[in-house]
């Protein structure tokens, strides 16, 4: 759910390093223990062990300096760290005798391959109905494996209320996190806006089309024409109130920009057109009603 654009929020102040060390700080502090095992070709051969275990979870640095004072920033310079499903003290012992830098050993929450082995399955469910159905609307902007938190990010255009709670019971508590670009307005109820898009010039074919609602991506692809019979669906919804709809085909040189009124359920249709050959300079058409829309 969406509402106009408005002035932003202050941002909320961010009170954890999500990359912070776990473990306690050493009685003599984060040192180098073997200075023969403290180069890059040691923390490379730990990193290569790491990620070839079973349970591997995660491995990332916390530096000990400032990254931007242009030092050297060899492995006395951050601790590493390295997050297993099981047997912590056997890799820690087996990664102490290859790395001799600063070292972290802890707790992960799932194994990497567990995770990409389900991103597949994911990719897969959020594009289908079923995920429509549970309030996730698209299209997808990013997808990312957090080793450190177990879990698949995934930012979509829009995760109603109940779209989290839906991913939980899908994939388990945690395991697929939801992250909404736009952010659902308490308080405030949203239509579907069923938004069709089509190229309709077999002259510029595919078309790449960038559209945006209120400045947020909602379609971002080519587009081919496919005999001229070929509309895809995009579902949205907004809230009361007027919007902004804005189409770009950058390469055609073709711009759409439209203002609209929601009141509730409403069907729209973007079609891009061009015939160079005959004089029709590439452009795009808009229109949009209460009531479904039929194609011929």
């Amino acid at each position: 759910m969406t509402r106009p654009p408005a002035e932003p929020e202050p941002a909320e102040a961010i009170d954890e390093d999500p990359f912070a060390t776990p473990c306690p700080e050493p009685a003599g502090g984060w040192v180098v223990t073997d200075p023969a095992l403290a180069t890059e070709e040691a923390f490379e051969a730990a990193r290569v062990y790491a990620e070839a275990q079973p349970g591997y979870a995660a491995l990332w640095i916390d530096y000990l300096v400032d990254p931007s004072e242009g030092i050297d920033l060899g492995p006395a310079t951050f601790v590493l760290n390295v997050q297993f499903t099981g047997d912590l003290a056997g890799h820690e012992a087996a990664l102490r005798a290859m790395y001799g830098g600063p070292l972290c050993v802890t707790q992960g929450i799932r194994p990497q391959e567990g995770l990409e082995a389900l991103f597949p399955e994911v990719q897969a469910v959020l594009a289908s109905p079923e995920a429509r159905a549970a309030g996730v609307f698209g299209p997808v902007s990013f997808y990312n494996l957090d080793g450190r938190t177990g879990a698949i990010e995934v930012q979509v255009f829009l995760a109603t209320e109940g779209a989290q709670a839906w991913a939980d019971g899908r994939w388990g508590p945690g395991v697929v996190e939801l992250l909404s670009v736009l952010v659902p307005v308490e308080g405030e109820s949203a239509f579907p806006l069923h938004l069709y898009v089509s190229n309709q010039s077999t002259e510029i074919d595919p078309v790449a089309v960038r559209i945006t609602v209120d400045g947020q991506v909602v379609v971002e692809q080519e587009l081919e024409a496919l005999g001229l019979h070929n509309w895809i669906l995009f579902e949205l919804e907004l809230t009361p109130g007027e919007h902004e709809v804005r189409a770009v085909a950058p390469d055609a040189g073709a711009e759409l920009v439209e203002a609209f009124l929601v009141e509730g359920e409403q069907w729209a249709v973007i079609d891009f057109w061009a015939d160079p050959t005959g004089g029709e300079a590439p452009r795009f058409t808009w229109r949009i009603q209460g009531e479904p829309v039929y194609f011929l």
